[in-house]
């Protein structure tokens, strides 16, 4: 089997707090080098996709915001998807 796309996710595994985990640009230009897919996913919904990217950066790792998915964002997907008409959500 060939791995073509990875789905990482974000908190506590490339980083925790505001540390990073390991020698993420060394490890983000091999995945870059094998011409790996990458979409970074957290059920962090406390930040923007923008915010997150930003974190990326600061960490050494581009990214752009199409491939970062928070719970939010997902729970948005699937209720435009079961609901395209709209409606009334209550959190």
């Amino acid at each position: 089997m060939t791995i073509r796309s990875l789905i990482l996710d974000m908190d506590g595994v490339l980083w925790h707090d505001s540390d990073p985990i390991g020698d993420l640009p060394a490890i983000f230009a091999e995945i870059n080098r094998r011409s790996l897919r990458v979409v970074f996913a957290t059920n962090n919904a406390t930040k923007t996709i923008d915010q997150f990217v930003r974190k990326l950066g600061s960490f050494g790792v581009q990214a752009e915001p199409w491939q970062v998915v928070t719970s939010a964002t997902a729970t948005a997907h699937l209720l435009k998807q079961q609901h395209p008409q709209g409606g009334t959500v209550y959190v």
